[in-house]
């Protein structure tokens, strides 16, 4: 049991946005952006050049990083792997996980990363602070979600 699969719903509401908020104001202060409140969590990200539009491009970004080592890679990868496999059984109704925690543990997987990265690979943190959002939505959508899968070809 997670920490707050613990706490009642409205406690875990304003944890979560908490952290939200603390996350946005420490991208703030790390690239110089200030963020207005009503904005969300994701208006500090900076904009970059070449953007990341889906979870394939931001593993392949993984892959290539030099600011993680081989065995951090493959761990982020088999926790990838074993997000995307709770998704699916989500989308197939047969899941013991609820999309919202699940979206949980999609939020910690990305500060994971995000953590990871930031001091040695500025630019992947960059782009993956612009895509968190849109990976989601495409993750939690079982559409977009089988298309994604589909052109994978898993």
């Amino acid at each position: 049991m997670t920490f707050t699969q613990r706490l009642p719903d409205s406690v875990k509401n304003r944890f979560l946005l908490a952290l939200a908020v603390v996350i946005s104001a420490a991208l703030s202060a790390s690239f110089g952006v200030s963020v207005a409140a009503t904005n969300g969590p994701y208006s500090a990200c900076p904009s970059v050049e070449e953007e990341i539009v889906d979870l394939q491009m931001l593993t392949g970004g993984l892959r290539e990083t030099k600011a993680i080592g081989r065995m951090t890679k493959i761990r982020l990868g088999n926790d990838i792997n074993k997000m995307l496999r709770r998704l699916e059984r989500l989308h197939n109704n047969n899941s013991k996980f609820t999309l919202d925690q699940l979206e949980e543990q999609y939020h910690l997987l990305l500060m994971k990363i995000a953590t990871l990265i930031h001091d040695d690979d500025l630019v992947l943190h960059q782009q993956l602070c612009n895509a968190w959002a849109r990976i989601w939505f495409d993750l939690k959508d079982p559409d977009s979600f089988r298309q994604m899968r589909l052109q994978k070809g898993a």
